[in-house]
């Protein structure tokens, strides 16, 4: 029988494996604005939801760097964030 992990991985040596930095949910925004993907507006309200969840601890820095590319890739297919409620975002991806 294999051992069991006992702990987790560690997010910084999950990002070095990965070649990811902790900027990387920045700089996908930015990209997004560099594209014109994304709105000045939707880069504000995309960094203060991040921003709010990392606070909260509710998710790391991975799921950030998640997060912001997601909302980046829907904002493709989706009107600008201001001009949604929450309700309309995840049932129109």
């Amino acid at each position: 029988m294999a051992p069991r992990l006992t702990t987790q991985p560690k997010a910084n040596s999950i990002l070095i494996f990965y070649g990811l930095k902790k900027e990387a949910a920045d700089d996908s925004i930015n990209r997004g604005l560099a594209a014109y993907i994304l709105e000045a507006l939707d880069a504000i309200l995309i960094r203060t939801y991040l921003i709010k969840k990392k606070e909260s601890k509710s998710i790391s820095v991975l799921r950030a760097i998640k997060l912001a590319n997601t909302l980046h890739g829907w904002r493709r297919f989706i009107d600008p964030y201001e001009t949604l409620t929450l309700l309309e975002v995840y049932y129109r991806h």
